[in-house]
């Protein structure tokens, strides 16, 4: 999964999302005197171009969330914000499943602003991020998220 640790200029984009995901690259990029990691578009454009992979990876399945949490999660211990760009961040109901594992800063095309904006202005977000918690703390790994955040959306009357 590509991530940049931005320093002063686009020049000293660092790739570190593995040594985040190992709990060292965040505190690391803050030493080295980073500002930020951003997850890019490549990392979570799975089937982008390929109809075949289309089919085998959910970006909003139990491992992958449990992986960009993790991510989001070592930015949060030591202060380094991270931010999530491209298309996952421009649905609405995986903008949702962002938010609700701790993402605070997202990117995304402009034509995707108003429906994701209109999710974002119904969400309880306490709510949820219970909900993802127990979702992603279950010992099932196959478990259907997808499932329980149109779930919540529908409970909750939240449009996606």
């Amino acid at each position: 999964m590509p991530a940049e640790v931005v320093r002063d200029s686009p020049r000293h984009r660092l790739q570190r999302a593995p040594a985040v995901l190992a709990g060292q690259g965040a505190s690391q990029a803050q030493a080295q005197g980073s500002r930020r990691v951003a997850i890019g578009g490549e990392g979570t454009a799975g089937d982008r171009g390929n109809t075949q992979l289309a089919e085998r990876f959910d970006p909003l399945s139990v491992p992958f969330l449990r992986a960009l949490k993790q991510i989001v999660d070592a930015g949060n211990r030591v202060g380094t914000p991270v931010t999530l760009c491209g298309e996952l961040a421009g649905r609405p109901i995986s903008a949702m499943a962002l938010l609700g594992i701790g993402y605070r800063s997202i990117s995304m095309s402009p034509a995707s602003i108003g429906p994701v904006k209109a999710m974002l202005t119904e969400l309880p977000l306490d709510q949820l991020t219970a909900m993802l918690e127990t979702s992603l703390a279950h010992p099932n790994a196959t478990r259907n998220v997808r499932a329980d955040l149109i779930g919540f959306a529908e409970t909750h009357n939240i449009p996606l």
